[in-house]
């Protein structure tokens, strides 16, 4: 595998990382999840990052950050178990510490519970399953398992 580099998202791979989270997002479309990062990415340009490897993105993580809660919003990589998705949480992490976070929180599909072991092994905790309604883009009547870990 050719080396990869992580580093700050750029207005021009919201369309690649978009990509990317709509893979991972059984419940949002590319258009929302495209208009979503690009309007996260101008308020919170520090806490958005991706993994390049040979040019293309890779990886992407996007956060947010209100008082001492931070949001791991999307979290996503395109070539698993090679260490992208770790780079991407260390820089993430240290992110949200520096603005101040005292926890990260996140959530993952029930498709996707797969991912829970990853989200364990970086320190993130089940905390309960929200039953979604009434959330802006997300459809009523999901289940998700939101995790937390604490900075």
């Amino acid at each position: 595998m050719s080396h990869s580099v992580t580093r700050h998202m750029l207005a021009t791979d919201v369309q690649a990382a978009s990509a990317l989270y709509t893979a991972a997002n059984p419940f949002a479309s590319l258009d929302a999840i495209t208009s979503w990062t690009a309007d996260s990415l101008a308020r919170f340009p520090s806490l958005h990052f991706v993994c390049v490897q040979d040019g293309l993105v890779v990886g992407a993580v996007s956060a947010t950050v209100d008082g001492t809660v931070g949001t791991i919003q999307d979290i996503a990589v395109g070539v698993p178990r090679v260490g992208i998705g770790s780079q991407l949480y260390g820089e993430v992490l240290a992110a949200l510490r520096a603005h101040g976070a005292a926890s990260a929180t996140l959530w993952t599909h029930w498709r996707c519970a797969s991912a829970i072991p990853f989200h364990y092994a970086h320190g993130f905790r089940m905390e309960r399953v929200l039953h979604t309604a009434g959330i802006v883009g997300v459809p009523d009547g999901e289940d998700v398992i939101v995790l937390i870990r604490m900075l």
